[in-house]
């Protein structure tokens, strides 16, 4: 995800707007400023992977429908919405933090109510999970998490995603996310405050 679309983006495939966060929610970097560069160390290796608040707040900022959103964490309270049951008992050490409300990511609830895409799709958590989430105007985004590549685990489904099929299939970057990185360059920071 971070390879092509950065840590952020929105692209356009034949009529099909596919929108993204990359990274992994961390509340002690969220606020903070982009400031890792090579040689990584021990912090830096793994805070350049965390989520921040400004890429969220691009996201939000979007205005125009999402068909597909992806991101690596999962949305927090996404498991109220599919079969939890059959959650716990594949995972049954999620409980707790299911519970205490810390499953998942507060960004990414954010993002999933903001946005509202068709799809949302994520990783982390190791299992196929699939969810309705219900929006206040009824509209409806269809959620699946997917399993490690491994043997014997539920990595793959296939999809059939509505696309305008006068379109050519080719690659583009979205202009209103081209215009929101122009218009909100002036928040980005190089210091880790």
């Amino acid at each position: 995800n971070i390879y092509y679309m950065g840590y952020s983006c929105v692209l356009n495939i034949a009529g099909v707007r596919i929108g993204g966060i990359s990274g992994i929610y961390n509340s002690r970097d969220y606020l903070k400023g982009r400031d890792e560069k090579p040689p990584y160390n021990n912090d830096t290796k793994r805070s350049v992977y965390h989520v921040r608040n400004l890429d969220v707040f691009r996201m939000k900022q979007l205005s125009q429908p999402i068909d597909i959103f992806i991101s690596h964490d999962w949305p927090s309270g996404i498991w109220n919405y599919g079969n939890s049951k059959q959650l716990l008992n594949y995972k049954p050490f999620f409980r707790e933090d299911m519970e205490s409300g810390k499953l998942g990511s507060k960004p990414c609830e954010e993002l999933l109510k903001c946005l509202k895409p068709t799809f949302y799709f994520a990783a982390h958590l190791h299992c196929k999970f699939a969810a309705l989430f219900k929006h206040d105007d009824m509209k409806v985004t269809k959620f699946l998490a997917l399993d490690k590549c491994l043997p014997n685990k539920r990595f793959l489904q296939v999809m059939d995603i509505p696309h305008d099929t006068n379109l050519k299939i080719e690659l583009t970057y979205d202009l209103e996310w081209l215009t929101l990185l122009f218009l909100t360059n002036h928040l980005i920071s190089v210091k880790s405050s």
